[in-house]
């Protein structure tokens, strides 16, 4: 038996928790006592804290806590799968709309598995929860628990463990697949990014997400399953990743930021390898193959284009996927060369430079569209059947952005022919997918929220188009003018009504169906005073930033430049409102488009290749005629630019008269009869 020096007498409780246990002495030596010294107990030597608990309780508690927590949650699990299935019915439906790409027959059978470790992880649960409680019809219901079904899945999420299993992975991207399409249904831009950097892109990398399937990864990950193992899993990992990496090109876009995950990156760990995606029944099949490998898929692609007749990269996830890598490209490349042009004229290198990648770009949009030639999207909703709906509201998303990559590349060049073309061709896919020109046909019902973003785009082109023809002398004569203003308004307003019918689906469609309806309604036939249109002698690139600083007192900012930049297209939204053009001479006039409150103050004066802006002073609505010199006469029609068009010259004190149109007339809009009332 030990020695023990018994002149040493600890405290009651002072002495180690084994001695205390086997109930022995204790001579109390910190940080390993005599007794545990020797019987070689060295772990379990340990003594209280000020309160008088061992550092172990502190860890038992924390453990009987999580024991508890993951009965709770396996209780809930169980008594609320009846219920779970119920929301999960409405999530599926509309599954493409919310992001969802998880097998559903195996996520079906897992809610009710009597094995846990196959269940889906609870951050999975509560974002289904979350999105069952936003498609219910029950608006009490949504009202009421929507709040603290948000709150329950954001906890979740962020207290998620590291994925270890490859369903683990799946689950986990999915959960914050399906919460980013929450936010962003409801307009949190700024939060989708920041989940999207923060949490879900550094997990699909981390996990080699990018490098299944890759000819450079000879031992992959233990997340990621040997090829041919389980095809369903790595389909569903192939999808997880595509899924974010469409959604990180499409918000980074959106708010001109850097994608998270390079389109072409420098180092070769980060470059993308796996396979286009694929239909989940094309995995289950078999068609990707245990010997199938790849690599440099992206750069492939935009290389070669897209090969029709290839049996992968044609599923509607690769071409949503392909078609988000050159919108990228062309909004990348149409900010170059509008920053360029800013800066100064272009050179002949830079021009000769950015037409080769403009016409690259080019062929890639005309490789993609080879699928709607091959298979128009009004035969698609034709053939509509509750099992091929996720797949058409994928065809409309792609679709739409295919065309608003030709806008982005061409309408900031002033080619207006193309994308003019493409913002009809968007309009004619919404009303497709809404149910055609009647709304009774079929109808796709739910779309994915970033479809609406392409909305106003085509919308302020075609109003931009109706401004064009109003204010083009001599392109065609004043019937054919007028009809075809009204040709294009009628086309512009089917295509509003068509989007209105999916008012309500969730605040950022209707968002931006309210930006579509208000360019619409700044174009409307009867308009006030349409646009201005300044001539000056020359437009040298060193004052480009002084027309921007003269103008911006009125809120108006450089939209567009065109025509070998020898015209500049100013206002307050995408359709420009004050033209300045090089011509002989030089021009004046003021323009602001009229609003429950009347003008704003300001007047512009170009004269030759000065600018100034003077002060004008405001009186019942109408510029005073002492800010702007004096008018030559009452305004008079004007039908070499419609019939009914009709304004106004005036006299520059500094050097030629100007013209100043005024509005548009007809039986509900009397033509003024004062020389003042042309500014009313």
């Amino acid at each position: 038996m030990a020695n023990y020096d018994r002149s040493t007498n600890l405290p009651r409780g002072a002495a180690c928790k084994e001695c205390h246990r086997r109930r022995i002495r204790c001579n109390g030596i910190r940080p390993l006592c005599q007794a545990c010294a020797e019987t070689g107990r060295n772990a379990d030597c340990e003594y209280p804290d000020d309160s008088g608990h061992f550092p172990s309780d502190y860890i038992e508690r924390l453990i009987r806590e999580l024991e508890h927590r993951k009965e709770e949650l396996e209780g809930r699990l169980e008594t609320n799968t009846r219920a779970m299935r119920a929301f999960l019915g409405p999530v599926v439906y509309h599954a493409s709309s919310l992001g969802l790409f998880i097998h559903y027959p195996k996520l079906l059978y897992s809610l009710s598995s009597p094995n846990p470790n196959t269940r889906p992880t609870p951050a999975l649960l509560e974002t289904m929860y979350l999105w069952g409680v936003r498609l219910s019809t029950d608006h009490n219901i949504r009202q009421s628990h929507e709040p603290s079904f948000r709150a329950r899945a954001l906890e979740t999420l962020d207290s998620s463990l590291s994925p270890i299993r490859p369903i683990d992975v799946v689950h986990g991207v999915q959960a914050d697949i399906l919460f980013a399409h929450y936010d962003l249904s409801e307009g949190l831009l700024q939060d989708v990014m920041a989940r999207l950097q923060l949490n879900t892109t550094p997990m699909v990398l981390s996990h080699y997400l990018h490098k299944i399937r890759s000819r450079d990864m000879s031992t992959p990950p233990t997340t990621i399953p040997a090829p041919g193992t389980d095809p369903a899993v790595e389909g569903e990992l192939i999808h997880a990743f595509w899924h974010v990496y469409i959604m990180d090109k499409l918000v980074a876009g959106l708010l001109q930021e850097r994608a998270s995950i390079r389109t072409v990156p420098d180092r070769s760990d980060a470059r993308v390898d796996l396979p286009w995606g694929m239909d989940m029944e094309e995995y289950e099949a078999g068609l990707l193959t245990p010997n199938i490998r790849t690599s440099h898929t992206v750069h492939t692609f935009l290389e070669q284009g897209h090969i029709a007749n290839s049996p992968m990269g044609t599923a509607p996830i690769a071409l949503v996927a392909k078609t988000v890598i050159v919108w990228e490209r062309a909004s990348q490349l149409g900010h170059r060369i509008w920053t360029q042009m800013r800066v100064g004229a272009l050179t002949d290198d830079q021009k000769h430079a950015f037409e080769v990648q403009i016409q690259k770009v080019d062929s890639l949009v005309n490789s993609l569209r080879q699928v709607t030639d091959a298979e128009p999207i009004q035969t698609v909703m034709a053939s509509l059947v509750p099992e091929t709906l996720n797949r058409a509201r994928m065809r409309v998303m792609w679709e739409s952005f295919l065309y608003d990559t030709v806008i982005k590349l061409h309408q900031r060049l002033g080619r207006w022919e193309k994308a003019v073309d493409a913002a009809e061709r968007v309009i004619w896919v919404v009303k497709c997918a809404s149910g055609g020109q009647s709304g009774n046909e079929g109808s796709v019902e739910s779309l994915n929220p970033f479809v609406s973003f392409v909305w106003p785009s085509a919308a302020g082109v075609l109003a931009e188009q109706i401004k064009r023809h109003r204010l083009s002398p001599g392109a065609l004569d004043a019937q054919e003018k007028e009809k075809a203003i009204k040709d294009a308004y009628r086309r512009l307003k089917s295509g509003l009504e068509a989007m209105k019918r999916f008012i309500g689906q969730c605040p950022m469609i209707d968002r931006k169906i309210r930006e579509a309806h208000d360019l619409v309604e700044s174009i409307r036939l009867h308009q006030g005073i349409p646009h201005i249109g300044l001539h000056v002698s020359e437009i040298p690139p060193f004052e480009l930033k002084s027309y921007d600083a003269a103008l911006a007192p009125i809120g108006f900012k450089l939209s567009i430049i065109y025509n070998d930049e020898k015209v500049l297209g100013h206002g307050t939204s995408k359709a420009p409102e004050i033209f300045i053009y090089e011509i002989s001479e030089g021009e004046m006039g003021i323009f602001k488009p009229r609003s429950n409150h009347g003008f704003y103050e300001g007047a512009i004066w170009v004269v030759k290749r000065s600018i100034t802006i003077p002060r004008s002073t405001v009186t019942g609505g109408r510029y005073s005629h002492s800010a702007m010199g004096r008018d030559n006469g009452a305004p008079w029609s004007l039908p070499h630019y419609t019939p009914k068009y009709y304004g106004a010259f005036i006299f520059d004190p500094r050097g030629p008269s100007d013209h100043m149109p005024a509005r548009q007339y007809d039986n509900d809009h009397p033509k003024p009869t004062h020389r003042t009332d042309v500014f009313a």
